[in-house]
């Protein structure tokens, strides 16, 4: 496998969970086309863009997404085709934290945006730039959280309402694996009777870096995710997308804004980019791992010295240290 693989596969590192040793990965990717496959898809969503001081924000930060859906009509918009459900036509605000009564010195966790529709159902949504290991269990905690607090002591069960919450995941989950996949819905199921599921609490994920636009069909779906994945790339408004998306992505235009909302969004920019210096210390320590690890075996398997140099890209003097050890 040609050294060069090593750097195009070093943004797969940084996606990779903290407990996947380089090694490990290395291992099971001697295959050069199968790497290429798979670094290829972690680099869409690679967690910096150059583009991002264009016109158009980031709607994957928390500041421009809250921005964003404080219009009614959007808010309309974005869950009718978030959640297939032509059914909403009117919201009301509701409580964003977790838990929703707490002694405030003990702290609460904060959803971007929830609401509930005229039939009860309650929605909460999340944007999410960077990749999380338990990113699963948190989006489970914040719908169960709801669900679990919308009685009051004495209230009857029935008054309890669906909960759906809607993820836009702004990278690779690792967890797909078909060309072009990229939404996931998660509900309850009866194992044994596949035919009945509890629609009480329901999870709907979409990840931004593995949509083909190629294979979406034109609407306002394709639409959203377009704002949501390429705002940063758009000099203009697209004036093929839907009136409500249009005024959706008018509030990313950053030359709108006033100082306060400015300041929280340069503070998100700022705190990814230490995120991204981070993992990108860790990811070269990972790189150089994953290259020893491999010259070691190819040591024990009297691989010529040349061929060992030509694959993992050390020097003859690292190689004789290595057999030395």
């Amino acid at each position: 496998m040609n050294v060069k693989l090593y750097s195009l596969v070093s943004l797969v590192l940084i996606y990779s969970s903290s407990s996947f040793s380089a090694s490990i990965l290395f291992e099971s990717l001697k295959n050069p086309q199968s790497l290429r496959s798979v670094a290829s898809t972690f680099v869409r969503g690679f967690a910096t863009r150059s583009e991002d001081k264009g016109r158009f924000a980031r709607a994957t930060f928390d500041t421009s997404f809250k921005h964003m859906l404080q219009d009614p009509e959007v808010q309309l918009s974005f869950l009718r085709t978030f959640t297939d459900r032509e059914d909403i036509v009117q919201v009301t605000p509701y409580p964003s934290s977790i838990p929703i009564l707490r002694n405030k010195e003990k702290g609460q966790r904060h959803m971007d945006f929830a609401c509930r529709i005229r039939s009860g159902d309650i929605f909460i949504a999340e944007v999410q730039v960077r990749r999380e290991d338990h990113w699963d269990t948190r989006a489970l905690y914040y719908a169960a959280g709801v669900y679990s607090q919308q009685l009051g002591e004495g209230d009857p069960w029935f008054m309890l309402q669906n909960v759906i919450g809607i993820n836009i995941l702004d990278h690779d989950s690792g967890t797909l694996t078909k060309p072009g996949d990229f939404e996931k819905h998660y509900m309850m199921m009866d194992q044994l009777h596949p035919d009945q599921s509890w629609p009480y609490i329901q999870i709907r994920q979409f990840e931004l870096p593995r949509i083909r636009f190629d294979l979406l069909p034109e609407g306002p779906k394709k639409n959203w995710l377009k704002l949501f994945r390429e705002s940063t790339k758009m000099d203009d408004v697209p004036k093929d997308f839907d009136p409500i998306i249009q005024r959706a992505l008018s509030y990313l235009d950053r030359k709108r804004w006033g100082g306060e909302l400015v300041s929280a969004y340069e503070s998100e920019e700022l705190d990814l980019s230490k995120y991204t210096t981070v993992l990108k210390e860790e990811r070269d320590e990972g790189i150089a791992e994953g290259k020893r690890d491999i010259a070691l075996k190819m040591l024990k398997r009297n691989r010529p010295m040349d061929e060992i140099i030509e694959d993992t890209g050390l020097s003859l003097k690292e190689l004789n240290q290595l057999k030395e050890r």
